[in-house]
């Protein structure tokens, strides 16, 4: 009696042989990964590798010089208007900043991309869906308190939540743990990992935060400033083993940090 295994998950993202840059000067070349459905792929390297400027071509903020970028299958950049409205509805982006709208308080900084996309959505379902996202990251008392009188934490689980408003597959995340003291930032940490348990949302997020790295990253994708190329992609107790030396350097800072046990696989 034979068996069979179901194929692996088509990824959300494909990303192949990219080159991104500035003027038609690339600071980053032949990158490749994809990012599967519940997966959580963390993009390090030392400042100046390209970790921002590829983020956004990945999100449709910068076009690339070469390559390809694909959301569910689709090329992003080689789609027309209409179907990149399509797409980017089914990804969400939190910036490093927050970049919540500073007059608007948290229900309508979460409702307004929910209202873009479906503009005849009566008040009480609106008021439901907007609830829930809130709730989502630990802000369901806050929805009506602006920006600037949250902390720096608060701040950054907003921004997540305006990120999850159209029910996104995946979300990327830039430098999330930026500015917040350790406790802080480890409880973000482990809101990532409730949302992929509770949602099976996949995120990428750019970080140079090692406890977040080894908390939260399935994999970890190392660009190298120097030859402007990815250097290493694997989970990373496996590069710690197995991975050039500069990689290992980065992921144990020369054995000054102790990885945390690692929190157990979401089936």
């Amino acid at each position: 009696m034979s068996s069979t295994s179901e194929p692996p998950p088509a990824p959300l993202l494909e990303v192949r042989d990219l080159a991104v840059g500035w003027e038609g000067v690339p600071v980053l070349e032949a990158v490749d990964f994809t990012v599967a459905p519940g997966e959580i792929l963390a993009v390090v390297g030392e400042s100046g590798c390209g970790k921002s400027t590829l983020l956004r071509a990945l999100v449709g903020l910068l076009p690339p010089l070469a390559g390809t970028v694909r959301h569910h299958g689709i090329s992003y950049w080689e789609a027309g208007e209409e179907e990149r409205t399509a797409l980017r509805r089914r990804f969400g982006v939190a910036f490093q900043s927050g970049a919540l709208w500073s007059s608007l308080d948290l229900f309508d900084n979460v409702a307004m991309p929910i209202l873009r996309a479906a503009p005849d959505l009566d008040a009480g379902e609106l008021s439901d869906l907007v609830h829930l996202r809130l709730a989502l990251v630990g802000l369901a008392d806050a929805a009506r308190r602006f920006p600037h009188e949250l902390s720096g934490g608060m701040r950054k689980r907003a921004a997540i939540a305006r990120a999850l408003a159209l029910d996104p597959a995946l979300v990327f995340l830039d430098e999330p743990a930026a500015g917040l003291d350790p406790l802080t930032g480890r409880r973000l940490d482990a809101l990532l990992l409730e949302l992929r348990a509770a949602l099976g949302i996949a995120f990428l997020l750019v970080t140079h935060e090692l406890a977040s790295i080894w908390t939260v990253a399935d994999r970890v994708l190392f660009l190298d400033a120097g030859s402007r190329r990815p250097l290493a992609l694997g989970p990373p107790a496996e590069l710690v083993r197995h991975g050039p030396p500069r990689v290992r350097a980065f992921l144990t800072r020369e054995g000054s940090f102790t990885p945390p046990p690692r929190a157990e696989a979401v089936p």
